[in-house]
């Protein structure tokens, strides 16, 4: 019971420093260095639990770190970082789950079948997925109900979807 405790004392002071030290801007490609941390998935759970809500990822991988970002907006990113490559990296070039705060996720993905260029797609069990010609290392998804976005994010064209499709996608639990 300490140790959850000291655990979640950890995440929230982390988040507050990720917040104070955030420029508050939103992009999956890149990352602040002065607010991205290497992550664990005990840390990524435990800062779910400090900001109230889920945060998704692509579930763990070997031979990577977790960078963790959380912006004063509450956009949480988790990338996966590869050999060689340090937190705070620039680069586009790693796999990242954006979970983002919007009212009614579901419904404002299931407004893109009136955009051109969207594809909508039912994945079952209440989610729903989004992809723009436009964007093709994007993909969106909302579960109905929710108030929470996730962009899957991945360096190459459809890797995201890719991603998506596999279910690999869920809350850090």
């Amino acid at each position: 019971m300490a140790l959850a405790i000291a655990s979640l004392v950890a995440a929230a002071a982390l988040i507050v420093e990720m917040r104070s030290n955030s420029n508050g801007t939103a992009s999956s490609a890149t990352s602040n260095k002065t607010n991205s941390y290497a992550a664990t998935p005990a840390l990524l759970r435990a800062t779910s639990q400090a900001l109230g809500h889920q945060i998704y990822w692509a579930g763990p991988r070997a031979n990577v770190t977790y960078e963790l970002t959380v912006t004063r907006g509450g956009f949480v990113y988790v990338r996966y970082l590869t050999a060689g490559a340090e937190v705070g990296d620039p680069r586009p070039d790693f796999v990242t789950i954006g979970t983002y705060p919007k009212a009614n996720a579901y419904s404002v993905l299931a407004a893109a079948r009136t955009i051109k260029n969207a594809r909508v797609e039912s994945l079952g069990n209440g989610q729903l997925a989004v992809s723009y010609a436009n964007r093709p290392r994007s993909v969106y998804v909302a579960h109905r109900g929710s108030n929470l976005m996730v962009e899957v994010f991945a360096p190459v064209a459809r890797g995201a979807e890719s991603i998506v499709r596999t279910g690999l996608i869920a809350a850090v639990r």
